[in-house]
């Protein structure tokens, strides 16, 4: 059976996590844009329901995929 592939792993100082493969940077650099557009939305006063929603769903969007693809014996 082969091993899933982990896109995350613990930071090496402190707590949080860190992207580990491609696919990981990928989705951190997804959901920083979606989180600075919610925040322009907001801003900027074109809507505030749709940034808001925009910057809970680039936040839940990387909570989720960091959660199931964190590998938790990586300590390089």
């Amino acid at each position: 059976m082969s091993k899933s592939i982990r896109w995350f792993g613990p930071k090496r100082i402190g707590w949080g996590v860190r992207p580990i493969h491609p696919m990981g940077y990928l989705v951190l650099v997804i959901s920083i844009a979606g989180l600075i557009a919610g925040i322009n939305f907001i801003v900027t006063g074109s809507s505030f329901v749709v940034g808001i929603l925009i910057a809970l769903v680039s936040i839940l969007f990387f909570i989720i995929v960091s959660a199931l693809t964190f590998d938790k014996a990586t300590s390089t």
